[in-house]
């Protein structure tokens, strides 16, 4: 799935006789919370689909995409200078937690959170949204993250609260690890609280027992 994104392939065939519904929106899940710069990602369809909990993968799945190959050329051409001008800043910095606390705050700095529309939706939940147009929401600050942690090679994750019955308290944040320990960083709750140019640090390099008690736990994550 992933390289077919990639390649902006119109199909692909898993050669798997059958596969769970909530085993290929899983995949899907986790293919965007670990490629984040795969942006122009925008679901799929399951061809043909059998019944309600299982589809015939050895046909095809169909691809859908936000963008086009050329729109999603000319965006990373856009967006390159920005982020990589943080990752060069990050690797100035003499160790890995300087690294880890001088992006939190470029990103801070960089763009504003900004509700959003229907219309746009898209772009918020994407890195498009912290690195292009500098109005993002709690999906872009996540995922700007990870991606430049991933251009620092350092271990992080970005884990989701999603499926509320109110959207609004759908959420998503990071964890890294620091020195073979997991913490948890939520920027967009810093960013909501940073004011008059002093940044905020009461959910940066937090451990589980403090961050979760306003947070709700996810299955399978980091146990620090």
């Amino acid at each position: 799935m992933k390289e077919s994104y990639l390649q902006f392939r119109k199909d692909f065939s898993t050669q798997l006789e059958e596969l769970t519904v909530v085993e290929l929106e899983e995949t899907y899940a986790a293919l965007l919370l670990d490629h984040p710069e795969i942006f122009w990602m925008d679901n799929y369809i399951a061809v043909p689909q059998v019944n309600d909990t299982k589809i015939c993968t050895n046909k095809s799945i169909q691809l859908k995409y936000y963008y086009t190959e050329e729109e999603a050329i000319a965006i990373k051409a856009r967006i390159e200078p920005v982020y990589m001008e943080i990752v060069n800043g990050a690797k100035k910095q003499k160790n890995d937690y300087k690294k880890i606390k001088y992006v939190h705050d470029k990103l801070i700095n960089l763009a504003t959170y900004t509700k959003y529309s229907k219309d746009n939706v898209h772009e918020f939940q994407s890195i498009v949204s912290i690195f292009d147009t500098k109005e993002s929401v709690c999906a872009g600050y996540t995922y700007g993250f990870k991606f430049i942690m991933d251009q620092l090679n350092i271990d992080s994750i970005a884990t989701r609260d999603i499926g509320n019955e109110v959207a609004s308290d759908n959420h998503i944040w990071n964890m890294v690890n620091l020195y073979g320990k997991w913490y948890n960083i939520d920027i967009t709750y810093n960013n909501q609280l940073t004011k008059n140019g002093t940044i905020s640090y009461n959910y940066f390099l937090k451990e589980n027992s403090e961050f979760y008690k306003d947070h709700k736990m996810q299955k399978n994550i980091p146990q620090n």
